[in-house]
């Protein structure tokens, strides 16, 4: 698997760019969606997604309706997330 910096990369070496775009909820300032968008240079006003993944706790059935409803299909965890608090690695 290649490093963010690797992909970020080859990008530019053909021409291309990307972006990632967050989505920030206003009235708590969490962040609701996170993307990653490229932009060929040949076509600058329009960004591509080639996979569109989606994820959210097996405990949020209002979430997972939506998502089937549009055509989603569950996958196998391809990573694993972890929850550090800040103030547990300050505290030492």
């Amino acid at each position: 698997m290649r490093t963010r910096r690797e992909w970020y990369g080859l990008l530019e070496a053909v021409g291309s760019r990307s972006h990632e775009v967050a989505a920030i909820h206003d009235a708590t300032g969490e962040m609701a969606a996170l993307t990653l968008i490229e932009l060929d240079p040949e076509v600058p006003e329009w960004g591509n997604q080639r996979h569109v993944l989606t994820g959210n706790a097996a405990v949020n059935d209002h979430m997972i309706a939506i998502n089937e409803a549009l055509g989603f299909e569950v996958l196998e965890p391809s990573f694993r997330g972890y929850d550090l608090p800040v103030a547990a690695v300050l505290d030492g």
